[in-house]
């Protein structure tokens, strides 16, 4: 839309309601302007507080940051195409996450041929067998693991005699050898 003009002098009420529409523009496209510059970096704003209206700034940001750079568009092409299984993803979301990536590549003007789509697809599956076979082992080992607890062992302190079941002694003589006892300690070392 074109920036309104000014309504002449008058008295009418034609006269009144122009006035009102052109000042209600005035305010919220000082809000829009506003709100863009205030978004940019300090150089930024400086560079561009200069043009009067939004629609005059939008236009010239728009020149100067409106078309896709080669960089960018080679960024996200690389981004989709080395894009692998996130471990803590499910495949729901990871396929979701390739959606967006390939609309991102559409909306930059990088249209993706079906060819590529199916390559992308088929890796996945790729990834999907070998997450699900790395997680198959995963629950193997973990049986493994508790097939081989024996629990009467987990219980058994270290001094019990295998053969007999019997615990420690408690003779006096066994008594005297672990703990020293006064001047016999001292000539023991």
């Amino acid at each position: 839309m074109a920036e309104p003009i000014e309504p002449e002098n008058g008295q009418t009420a034609q006269y009144r309601r122009e006035l009102d529409a052109y000042n209600k523009w005035l305010e919220q496209d000082m809000s829009a302007r506003f709100t863009m510059l205030s978004c940019m970096h300090d150089n930024l704003i400086r560079e561009y507080e200069k043009y009067p209206t939004a629609k005059e700034l939008w236009e010239v940001l728009k020149v100067a940051y409106g078309s896709t750079s080669a960089t960018r568009l080679r960024a996200l092409t690389l981004r989709f195409n080395q894009y692998v299984l996130d471990p803590k993803h499910s495949m729901i979301q990871h396929l979701d996450v390739m959606k967006d990536m390939i609309r991102e590549l559409q909306n930059a003007g990088c249209e993706l041929s079906d060819e590529q789509q199916v390559l992308v697809v088929l890796s996945v599956a790729s990834h999907l067998k070998l997450e699900a076979d790395r997680r198959e082992s995963e629950c193997a080992q973990q049986a493994a693991f508790v097939a081989h607890t024996d629990q009467r062992k987990l219980h058994k302190g270290k001094r019990w005699n295998k053969s007999t079941g019997a615990g420690p002694s408690n003779s006096q003589s066994q008594k005297q050898n672990l703990a020293p006892q006064g001047d016999n300690a001292m000539k023991r070392r």
